[in-house]
């Protein structure tokens, strides 16, 4: 036979296998597709974990509770059902050439499941009974609340964690806490982690590589990377607080770790999941309260004004404006045009109501899931955007993720994952700058155009702001088990982040007339590499060991760009070479590389599945340290006992796990800090260029090091309807970075960089679930958590910051302060070495979050958090009080009494003081004349107590009415946000929720509109 023809043969047969052979194969095996419901309601529950572990095959539950496991080999095995918050079930089940088997699975509810699989702060996964340290999980289907974006997820949900509801401004992140401050100089935000890809920065155009960059009008707002984070597609949230749960990580973790995990597919039938969401914002008031309002400031009622975005809101006699006409009063402002002075003022929007809108937000996802054992996928988009509170915000985003599963063998399973976002959006100037629109309204008259006609201000509204952030994730990670107990785990991830912002004041700009524009970009490329051998080895009877070792190298690219120019030819669209003139920084090329590199291992004892010790370490390398430094060794060591499996344990007494851990993590300084580096600059004497010192640098430059001890326990009593988890704290972070000032006789004067502070966060952290009813018809659980914390600097070298002391918290609000504050005299000033008043973070934070079950999967959530025992300065207040009578909202009632201009108290220094006649000094304490006067006024006296209740969320859930053709399920949620805030009676300011940056060290008042209340309508439905 021709060889030709042979080869046609063998192709034509290899073919006809190919189709062939699977059917027989299928045919040879069975398939298992059943439904997990709840054993109480009867109703399917979603993201169940269902595996056969003698074959290595799993699969997650669809969201009506249905399952498929297809190709299963005829057998007797044992069906593991795992969910968290449920108690882990095995069912066994027999398996059949060509059969279908369709159990139902009924699962209870688990109070403390120490089953269950965590991940973050081990090598490799543990199960939760074997961890000697506290995991807070946050389950997505868990969260009945629309979720906008990863930091309301997080917020108020989980002891220990500080996140502030932040600003209304378009683009701005949150600041996240975990258990205080972990630094006195570097950035405390967590790392954070998604899918085992590390995340490439805290925030957009956070690496300040430009010196004097960030041109543009907003100047603090930052936008947080974790809202690129489509939360459709979160499966879960692991948070470990601390350096005694975050050792393996090394250099970059004392600040504690956040990983996520985004959801996979499912085998067997393929489930579509729409959802949209609608709602409008509302920002409440945050200002004086209201009072008697008559028109526009230094115009008479009745008066229209012409119509503009500012002017058409104050119509003469409508409530948008506050102020009280004073018709007896002398012209005190040459501001006002027909000498009617504004005194006693009621602003219950700081005057800015004129311009707030009330927008309507729009949300759309659609997500994929399905595939066989062999290939499971997860495929989801989304899309939102829509206007903002401020007149010149908007914005549109758009998320796209796929998540692969491949298992060619019962040995090998590899999950590829990627991820894109694109934020679109414009913002309208705020913060610390004349074009900023809050700047120009709260703080009139002090700057120009210094005018209280709305029609004038309305032109700080001819600026753009335009900025885009463009994301994509990408990762791999493949699960080798080739031998029994034998895990090979190797992830790769690439993170590249990107921002581009212009910023343009036109030509005859009402604040920059000749005109202004700017370009910045900004980019963080993360390439990270994580390697984990892990062993199970069976020494004795009742004792097992499993070892691990890896490796993990992370290389972080930073970039960053900034041109500006000035005078501009006219009207028009330009670019910054259209500019006449360049500020002498710009342009800016900066450029920036951090490795860090190391290997770990760890090793964890079992005895009798019930005691549990780990011991481990992390050798870590970083090209930031110090060129004398060499490797850091960050050691990790837990126990786990649970006691409640003992033989002589009562079983009334529930379930009880006691453990204790003790970690080392650190922080890595600057990528430059380490380096003697030099400025170009004129050389004026002959024309040409030089260069001066600038960082002096630091060759024993080494990471901060933060210790922990953390022991607790784990309690699930009264028949599983009452869950504590109790933990406390103890963390030292020595080697503390703070500037040092440096003789002038070496030649540079700027401070250098020293590891020279020490200082301590403790605290305790309590978590209690409570069933207080549970019926076929009605339930009632509560939610409550407790957490403290306490800190204190031990030591500063020679450093001299001011918010940094010895003996006082890390850090401390230092400020001005009077001794006689109450009392109805002239104020008496304490000495500057006292001016102490308090924290700046909580020192207690205290949730409650009561959820209702009614009838027909009907559910109702309140979540409500108190911060305490913090204090917050409005840094810009004393600014307003010094030039005007039209000044900070704090004193309008002071100035009922005694106005503006009528204070003639004593002068700040000099002997000859005078006595005040007014006739009615006596109705104003000596705090107050102290703030609100010119002739006595002291900077920084605005500082008050922090302390605030505010209500987070109210849901209500229930199925959607009716059905859609192949529609499963549906369910329509309404739900409301910061409905509802109560402030300490001691501060007359800003809502103390603002914060600020994602990046900065303390909390404060910023030149913003607060975080404004939201009201969604959510529909979701799967098919």
């Amino acid at each position: 036979m021709p060889f030709k023809v042979r080869r046609d043969l063998a192709r034509l047969l290899v073919s006809i296998l190919a189709l062939v052979l699977p059917t027989i194969l299928a045919a040879q095996a069975g398939t298992i597709s059943g439904k997990v419901v709840h054993e109480g309601t009867g109703a399917g529950v979603p993201a169940v974990q269902v595996s056969i572990p003698a074959l290595k095959v799993s699969t997650l539950t669809a969201a009506d509770g249905s399952f498929t496991l297809a190709g299963v080999r005829p057998g007797n095995y044992e069906l593991h059902i795992i969910r968290i918050g449920f108690r882990a079930t095995d069912v066994p089940v027999e398996v059949r050439a060509g059969q279908i088997l369709t159990p139902e699975v009924k699962i209870t509810e688990a109070a403390m499941a120490l089953d269950e699989i965590v991940v973050t702060g081990t090598a490799g996964q543990a199960r939760r009974r074997e961890v000697g340290n506290s995991i807070s999980q946050v389950q997505i289907s868990d969260v009945k609340q629309p979720v906008q974006n990863l930091d309301q997820m997080l917020q108020g949900r989980t002891a220990g964690v500080v996140i502030p509801t932040g600003r209304a401004d378009m683009g701005s992140g949150s600041a996240i806490r975990l258990r205080g401050n972990a630094s006195l100089s570097l950035t405390s935000y967590p790392l954070i982690y998604v899918d085992g890809i590390r995340q490439t920065a805290e925030a957009y155009s956070s690496n300040n590589l430009v010196p004097n960059a960030n041109t543009g009008t907003r100047q603090g707002g930052q936008a947080s990377l974790l809202a690129d984070i489509d939360p459709a597609t979160i499966d879960r949230v692991e948070i470990v607080k601390g350096p005694a749960a975050t050792a393996l990580y090394g250099t970059e973790a004392a600040a504690g770790v956040i990983q996520i995990f985004t959801k996979k597919g499912v085998t067997g039938r393929t489930v579509w999941t729409f959802q949209t969401d609608q709602g409008v914002r509302a920002v409440r008031p945050w200002g004086s309260q209201p009072g008697t309002y008559y028109g526009s400031p230094g115009r008479p009622a009745g008066i229209p004004l012409p119509s503009s975005p500012g002017s058409a809101a104050i119509a003469a006699g409508t409530p948008t404006q506050a102020c009280i006409r004073l018709a007896d009063q002398p012209l005190i402002d040459a501001g006002l045009a027909d000498g009617l002075a504004i005194s006693g003022c009621h602003r219950p929007y700081h005057d800015m109501d004129p311009y707030l809108h009330k927008p309507w937000r729009q949300r759309y996802t659609l997500s994929v899931a399905g595939g066989s054992d062999a290939v499971r996928y997860f495929t989801s988009a989304s899309g939102e955007g829509g206007d903002g509170i401020l007149p010149l915000d908007n914005d549109l985003r758009y998320q796209f993720r796929s998540n692969v599963s491949f298992h060619p063998t019962e040995k090998l399973n590899i999950d590829i994952s990627s991820a894109y976002s694109r934020y679109k959006y414009s913002f309208t100037g705020s913060n610390n700058g004349t074009s900023s629109l809050y700047f120009q309204v709260v703080r009139r008259p002090l700057n120009g155009p210094s005018s209280y006609d709305y029609r004038i201000l309305d032109s700080i509204l001819t600026q753009r702001n335009n900025v885009r952030n463009d994301r994509m994730i990408l990762g791999a990670t493949a699960t080798w088990t080739p031998l029994s107990g034998m895990t090979h785990k190797l992830t790769l991830g690439y993170d590249d982040a990107r921002s581009e912002e212009n910023y343009l004041l036109p030509f005859n700009y009402i604040t920059d007339r000749p005109g202004r524009i700017s370009l910045e970009k900004s980019g963080s490329r993360s390439f990270s590499t994580d390697y984990v051998l892990s062993q199970q080895i069976s020494l004795f009877t009742g004792l097992k060991s499993t070892l691990s070792a890896g490796g993990q190298l992370v290389q972080r690219d930073e970039d960053a760009l900034a041109l500006e120019g000035a005078g501009l030819p006219g009207p028009g669209e330009h670019t910054v070479s259209s500019a006449s003139t360049f500020p002498s920084q710009a342009p800016v090329i900066a450029r920036q590389r951090v490795i860090t590199g190391g290997f770990l291992f760890q090793n964890m004892f079992a005895f009798k599945d019930r005691y549990f010790l780990t011991v481990g370490a992390r050798v870590d390398g970083n090209s930031a340290f110090g060129e004398n430094l060499g490797l850091q060794t960050y050691p990790k060591a837990s126990a786990s006992y649970v006691i409640s499996d003992e033989p002589f344990w009562p079983g009334a007494l529930g379930t009880m796990k006691l453990r204790a851990a003790y970690g080392l993590a650190g922080r890595a300084p600057g990528a430059f800090d380490a380096i003697k580096t030099w400025t170009p600059t004129l050389w004026t004497g002959g024309g040409g260029t030089a260069f001066i010192p600038r960082n002096p640098g630091n060759p024993d430059l080494a990471p901060e090091r933060s210790r922990e001890i953390e022991v607790g326990a784990d309690a699930a009593v009264l028949n599983e309807r009452l869950t504590v988890d109790f933990s406390y704290y103890d963390r030292v972070t020595s080697d503390a970075l703070l500037q040092i000032a440096r003789a002038p006789s070496l030649g540079n004067t700027n401070q250098q960089l020293e590891n020279v502070g020490k200082f301590y966060n403790k605290g305790v952290e309590l978590g209690v679930t409570g069933k207080i009813l549970e019926s076929a018809k009605l339930g009632i659980e509560l939610n409550a958590t407790l957490a403290t914390n306490k800190s204190k600097v031990l030591e500063v070298g020679t450093a001299t910051v001011n918010n940094v002391q010895v003996g006082q918290p890390a850090p401390v609000v230092r400020a001005t302060k009077v001794k006689n504050m109450y009392d109805f005299v002239d104020p008496v000033f304490e000495p500057d070495s006292n001016n102490f008043y308090g924290p700046n973070l909580p020192t207690q934070t205290i949730t409650l979050a009561p959820t209702f079950r009614f009838p027909k999967q009907v559910t109702l959530t309140l979540r409500g958090e108190y911060q305490a025992g913090h204090w917050i300065t409005q840094g810009a207040a004393h600014f307003l009080a010094q030039r005007g009578p039209y000044g900070t909202p704090s004193c309008d009632e002071v100035y009922r009494y005694v106005p503006w201009a009528e204070y003639d108290g004593p002068p700040v220094y000099g002997p000859s003081a005078r006595i005040n006649t007014h006739q009615n000094i006596d109705k104003v304490n000596a705090v107050d004349r102290a703030r609100c006067y010119r002739s006595i006024l002291q900077s920084n006296l605005f500082t008050w107590p922090a302390d605030f209740f505010k209500v987070r969320e109210i849901t209500l859930q229930a199925p959607l009415p009716f059905r859609l053709p192949r529609m499963q399920t549906a369910m329509i949620t309404i739900s409301g946000r910061n409905l509802f805030t109560k402030v300490s009676k001691r501060n007359r300011s800003n809502d103390p929720d603002i914060g600020n940056s994602v990046e900065n060290l303390t909390f404060s008042f910023t030149d913003a509109v607060p975080a404004p209340a939201e009201f969604t309508v959510s529909i979701r439905a799967t098919f």
